[in-house]
């Protein structure tokens, strides 16, 4: 018999429970049946959102967090055998590691009783706070261990690593010694003593096509656990990803795959992994519309940050005869709603060039913003303060909405890549850019000037050093057939010098910053840099974004939210059999109200007009309810 209680979950009148363990988060299912600690209902088990995991019951989602987080291992007398671990195993002398405490060792000194075991501290690594060194603990709380070493699996000094412990909040670092049972890692942006930190091989990931970048190059930006997280849907090779990582934001789903140049997208899916595979992000390599079909299964629910860029070819003022919308645009853009509705972002971002903002395409997209409540603007903006490119920006929130980054401070292609320039290779022009270099010089003093290589009957373009370049587009670097161009465009200077404007300078210009590593081939290279949103811009929006509301705004949507726990009290109350349950929620609500107020009470401190009115003799209460009134929220 079991007692089913809608809203809530099911209760079990016969069910064990245990908590969840870092291999049992590895095999967990959906429809398997989990809980949380101190409570007595039961979900079936959908997925893991950031570091919740999902539970269903009657059609609603409930979180639990993974540190709260019990699997059911009896369920009505019916046992759960993936989630029992076998005794046989765990023998008097062997190794095994204690999840309470996983950078020690610990040998086990008597045998099982019970499911329960005594473990002795084997190996203590000076870690606080300091372990016990006898204890009597469940078989779930400890690991059992192999002696083999990290070179028998593998590893060597020098490799960079991912840290798969806890897979939600990924970490990197690198290995300095691989003895047996632990190797030594460094882990980025963490101080370790002068030996590193112990960690077991179990849960470490080499990380491949791992560059070392040179002195002078950029180092890569290191994310904390609890970075802001992000779903990219058109990423290319990871334009906006960068500019995300340089902004403090971990992106960990990205959808790349274009069906009408397969092996194109493959490549550039490839350099996306090798440049963000550190930072978590998983590339999903299906159409946005097959990623929507299928529900968007695995991805995070309500993300901090869902971008789209949209295929733009068609709305392309570039385009052979004309804009031409087309079902297959629409179809993206049914997707992108559909991932709106679905994934519920805190923010949504959109670019794509100026047509698009009158497209059939992007008012399903507008439908879908209403429908969920967001509020949202939009904008042509200039990109780059180097390049001549405007691109059409949308931005959406529910609640407040920053103002746009300040507009950039225009400046010359020369000064940006003057430091690149002696290194590149040295080559000569053809004849329609000495055309338009005798054309230049004819009426204007020398001076450094890009020339494009590929003129076509537009004729050739020569750039000034004081002027921004030309947009940069993926057919400089790409003749019709798709196959590389040698070179793409070259720089004149004064002294009579030609050179060949690299890969490295183009994606300067583009925005990318130096720690981006581009694939060898130029037509993949030049295609990242052509369709990318410029990395630069990128950073800037989406620092823009992480903007704290002003007090005001604050302070409202602190009364809203006691408003809205208020009403969930009422509820509760009313309800004819106040349970155990409906008496913590209760408790919670209220508890949730006093630091709500307390917030409020901290804001309104830092108001001019609140220290006002108490410099007039009113007393804090008469204070704070007379700068409620004056901000129109009521008390």
């Amino acid at each position: 018999m079991t007692i089913t209680t809608p809203n809530l979950g099911k209760l079990f009148t016969s069910c064990t429970c245990r908590p969840v363990t870092t291999e049992d988060i590895k095999i967990l299912s959906e429809g398997d049946w989990i809980s949380e600690k101190e409570c007595p209902w039961s979900w079936k088990f959908k997925n893991f959102c950031q570091d919740m995991a999902v539970g269903v019951w009657e059609g609603k989602e409930f979180f639990v967090p993974i540190n709260l987080l019990m699997v059911c291992t009896v369920v009505e007398t019916n046992p759960i055998e993936k989630f029992l671990k076998s005794d046989s195993k765990f023998k008097v002398g062997s190794c095994v590691e204690w999840r309470k405490f996983p950078k020690t060792i610990y040998k086990i000194i008597k045998p099982v009783v019970g499911g329960h075991v005594t473990i002795e501290l084997a190996e203590n690594f000076n870690i606080k706070p300091k372990p016990p060194h006898r204890k009597r603990v469940a078989l779930w709380k400890i690991k059992l261990l192999e002696h083999t070493s990290g070179t028998d699996l593998g590893f060597k000094k020098g490799d960079r690593v991912r840290d798969t412990f806890m897979p939600l909040k990924p970490r990197s670092g690198m290995i300095t010694d691989t003895p047996e049972k632990w190797a030594i890692v460094h882990w980025d942006g963490v101080e370790h003593s002068a030996n590193g930190q112990q960690w077991s091989y179990e849960y470490l990931e080499k990380i491949e096509n791992w560059t070392v970048a040179d002195e002078n190059a950029e180092i890569k930006p290191v994310l904390p656990p609890d970075a802001p997280i992000a779903v990219v849907l058109f990423a290319g090779g990871g334009g906006v990803e960068a500019g995300m990582v340089e902004a403090g934001i971990r992106p960990l789903v990205a959808v790349e795959f274009d069906p009408k140049k397969p092996k194109l997208s493959s490549a550039i899916a490839d350099t996306h992994e090798r440049n963000f595979g550190e930072y978590g992000c998983k590339v999903i390599r299906q159409t946005v519309q097959e990623v929507a079909r299928i529900g968007f299964l695995g991805f995070p629910l309500n993300p901090d940050h869902l971008h789209a860029s949209p295929m733009c070819s068609n709305f392309s003022p570039a385009k052979a005869g004309g804009a031409v919308e087309t079902t297959e645009d629409m179809e993206m853009a049914s997707a992108v709603a559909s991932a709106i509705r679905y994934l519920k972002p805190k923010f949504f971002t959109l670019e794509n060039v100026k047509r698009y903002s009158s497209s059939q395409s992007f008012k399903i997209i507008v439908q879908a913003l209403d429908e969920e409540g967001y509020t949202w603007r939009c904008e042509i903006i200039t990109l780059l303060d180097c390049q001549a490119r405007e691109r059409f920006i949308v931005r959406a929130t529910k609640g407040w909405l920053p103002p746009l980054p300040d507009p950039v401070q225009l400046l010359g292609w020369h000064e940006v890549i003057a430091d690149l320039i002696p290194s590149m290779k040295h080559s000569e022009l053809v004849p329609g850019q000495k055309k338009a270099l005798d054309k230049f010089l004819a009426s204007n003093k020398p001076t450094p000037l890009l020339i494009d290589r590929v003129g076509g009957r537009g004729g050739y373009k020569a750039k000034p050093a004081h002027l921004r370049c030309s947009t940069i587009v993926r057919s400089h670097f790409t003749d019709g057939k798709g196959a590389n161009r040698n070179k793409f465009a070259d720089i004149w200077l004064p002294d009579g010098t030609i050179k060949s404007l690299s890969i490295e300078a183009a994606a300067r210009l583009q925005g990318f910053p130096n720690w981006y590593k581009f694939p060898p081939d130029t037509a993949t290279a030049g295609s990242i840099i052509g369709y990318s949103v410029p990395p630069k811009f990128a950073a800037q929006l989406f620092k823009s974004l992480q903007q704290a509301p002003p007090i005001e705004v604050q302070i409202h949507s602190c009364q809203e939210r006691i408003i809205q726990h208020n009403w969930h009290i009422q509820n509760l109350e009313a309800e004819s059999k106040q349970t155990k349950t409906i008496k913590e929620a209760i408790k919670s609500n209220k508890g949730a109200i006093a630091s709500l107020v307390q917030r409020v009470d901290q804001l309104l401190e830092e108001l001019i007009i609140y220290r006002q009115f108490l410099a007039l003799g009113c007393d804090q209460y008469q204070a704070r309810v007379e700068v409620l009134k004056l901000l129109n929220y009521g008390n």
